[in-house]
C-alpha cells in the first residue's frame, strides 16, 4: 500500500476511535446524571412521606374542616422542586386519615354504647331487685292474710264448740242437781210422814219412840238444809254458765278484733307495696325515655361510622382500579 492510500484510511480510523470515545464518555455522564436525578427524587419522596406521617395527627384534627369534595378530588401532588408525586400516595394518605377517623368514631360509638348499657343495666338491676323483693313480700303477706282469715274462722268455731260444751256440762249439772233435789224432797216427805205416824202411835210416849222421833226431826232439818243448798247450787249453775259463756264470747271477740286489726295492717302493707311497684314501673319507663337522646346519638354515630367505612371502601376500590 502506498503512502497516499494509507493516509485516508488512517484518518478514517482516527475519526471512528474519537467518536467511540466521545459517545462512551458522554453516555456515561448522562446516565450518571439520570441516576443522580432519580436518587434525589426518591430521597425527596421519602422525606415527603415522613412529613406526611408526622403531620397525620394535625391533619386528623383539621380533617372535619376539609370539604369531602376536596379530599375526594386529590389525585396528585408535587414536591417543592416540581417533581410529580404519584397519585397513589395522596390516596393512601386520604385512606389513612379516613381510617384514623373511623377508629375515633368506633371508640366514640363504643363509649356511647357502654354508657347506655351501664345505665340500662343499672335501671334493670334496681327495678328487678326492688320489684322482686316487693313481689315476694306481697306473696308472703297474702299467705299471712289467708292464715289470719283461717285463724278467725278457727276462733269462731272454737268459741261455738266451747259454748256447746259449756251448755252441755251445765245441763248435765242441772240434771244431776234436779235429781238430787227430787230425792231430797222425797226424803223430807218420808221424814214428815214418819213423824206424823209417831205422833199418832200408841207407843209415842216410850223412850225408844221419843229417841226415834228426835232422830226423824234431826233428819228433817238436815234434809231441808240440803234441799236449800241444792236449789242454791242449781241457781249458781245458771249464773256460772252465764259467766262462762260471757267469758268465752269476750275472749272470742277480743281474738277476732286482734285478727281483724292484723288483717287491716297486712292489707295496708300489700297496698303500699303494690303502689311502690307501680311507682317503680313508671320510674323505669321515664328512665328509658330519658335514654332516647342517647340512643339517637348512638344511631347517628353508627350511621357516621358506616359512611366512613363506605368512603374507605370506595377510595380503596378507586386505588385498585388505578
Amino acid at each position: 500500500m502506498t503512502t497516499k492510500n494509507y493516509l485516508p484510511t488512517a484518518a478514517a480510523l482516527f475519526l471512528i476511535a474519537l467518536g467511540y470515545w466521545f459517545f462512551t464518555n458522554y453516555g456515561l455522564v448522562k446516565k450518571g446524571n439520570e441516576i443522580t436525578t432519580k436518587s434525589t427524587t426518591i430521597t425527596t419522596q421519602s422525606a415527603r412521606a415522613q412529613q406526611a406521617t408526622h403531620a397525620i395527627p394535625a391533619e386528623q384534627a383539621a380533617y372535619k374542616s376539609v370539604p369531602k369534595s376536596t379530599l375526594s378530588t386529590v389525585t396528585s401532588a408535587t414536591t417543592p422542586d416540581n417533581t410529580a408525586v404519584p397519585a397513589k400516595t395522596a390516596i393512601q394518605q386520604q385512606i389513612e386519615l379516613e381510617r384514623q377517623k373511623l377508629e375515633l368514631q368506633r371508640q366514640s360509638l363504643e363509649a356511647l354504647k357502654t354508657r347506655r348499657e351501664s345505665q340500662v343495666q343499672q335501671v334493670n338491676n334496681d327495678f328487678q331487685l326492688v320489684m322482686g323483693t316487693n313481689t315476694l313480700q306481697i306473696q308472703n303477706l297474702l299467705e299471712d292474710l289467708q292464715n289470719q282469715r283461717m285463724a278467725q274462722n278457727d276462733v269462731n268455731e272454737n268459741a261455738a264448740a266451747a259454748l256447746r260444751e259449756q251448755n252441755s256440762a251445765a245441763q248435765y249439772s242441772r240434771d244431776q242437781i234436779d235429781l238430787n233435789i227430787q230425792n231430797t224432797e222425797q226424803s223430807i216427805q218420808n221424814a214428815r210422814d214418819a213423824l206424823t205416824l209417831s205422833a199418832n202411835s200408841l207407843i209415842a210416849g216410850t223412850i225408844e219412840e221419843q229417841a226415834r222421833v228426835q232422830g226423824l226431826r234431826t233428819d228433817l232439818v238436815n234434809l231441808t238444809e240440803q234441799l236449800r243448798q241444792l236449789k242454791e247450787q242449781r241457781v249458781n249453775i245458771s249464773a256460772t254458765v252465764y259467766d262462762q259463756i260471757r267469758t268465752i264470747n269476750s275472749l272470742s271477740q277480743s281474738q277476732k278484733q286482734s285478727l281483724a286489726s292484723s288483717q287491716n295492717e297486712i292489707q295496708n302493707q300489700i297496698s303500699s307495696l303494690r303502689e311502690e311497684n307501680v311507682r317503680l314501673q313508671n320510674q323505669s319507663s321515664q328512665t328509658r325515655m330519658s335514654l332516647m337522646p342517647l340512643s339517637q346519638q348512638i344511631s347517628q354515630a353508627e350511621q357516621a361510622y358506616q359512611e366512613t367505612q363506605n368512603r374507605i371502601k370506595s377510595v380503596e376500590q378507586t386505588t385498585v382500579v388505578r
